[in-house]
């Protein structure tokens, strides 16, 4: 069909299996040690310059800061291969946690976005995907020759330290309403890993920058 509309059509059977029993998130520590951080930093910096502000689904960037929903910088970085270098091994990871505990059929990966938060920026709740679109009937569909964002990878390049506020929230599907909020704090060179249906935030940071590489695996 030219469209895949509805969740069932898309998912395999393992994929099925996997949303009625999943993990929420996983957290791998030190991915990089600190001088592959730094070295990563150094890369990444060059584009400080050309990150634009980030928008979301249905909304224009300024239109997402003006409601207080999305206020941050962003670049989608390509063909770098001095970031390849260091893509070998967070692709590598993420596909064997994935194997042991999320067992998706990822199929292929976005270019890493470049995000900076820097003093007073934020950005609510919302999730990664499945990303598509809502068809008349207003269910989720998205073109065929697209496919769903399944599993979200975030690296932090800097300490949390470095950023006070910019913390990570994340809301857990299958927990009580009173403790379904976990507060995350990466290390520089640490990744969390969770399915991208989860909503989740960053929240404004009070002083310095908060940078991280996301890369989103899909299927």
């Amino acid at each position: 069909p030219e469209y895949f509309t509805d969740y069932e059509i898309k998912l395999t059977n393992e994929d099925r299996r996997w949303y009625i029993n999943r993990a929420e998130y996983y957290i791998i520590e030190n991915v990089f040690n600190k001088k592959e951080i730094l070295d990563l930093n150094l890369i990444v910096e060059k584009y400080d310059s050309e990150t634009v502000k980030g928008s979301v689904v249905g909304k224009e960037s300024s239109e997402a800061i003006s409601q207080n929903y999305r206020n941050s910088d962003v670049f989608f970085i390509e063909d770098d291969e001095k970031i390849k270098s260091f893509e070998t091994k967070i692709v590598d990871t993420v596909t064997k946690v994935n194997e042991n505990i999320f067992n998706l059929n990822l199929t292929s990966y976005m270019d890493p976005q470049y995000t900076v938060y820097k003093e007073d920026q934020y950005f609510d709740w919302h999730p990664d995907g499945p990303f598509g679109i809502m068809d008349a009937r207003g269910m989720n569909c998205i073109p065929s020759y697209l496919q769903w964002r399944k599993l979200s990878a975030v690296l932090a390049l800097t300490d949390p330290s470095k950023s006070p506020g910019g913390d990570f929230h994340i809301v857990l599907s299958g927990s009580h309403p009173d403790n379904c909020m976990h507060t995350i704090r990466l290390d520089a060179g640490s990744m969390i890993l969770f399915p991208a249906f989860l909503s989740h935030r960053v929240t404004p940071v009070i002083t310095g920058a908060r940078k991280t590489l996301v890369y989103w695996f899909c299927g």
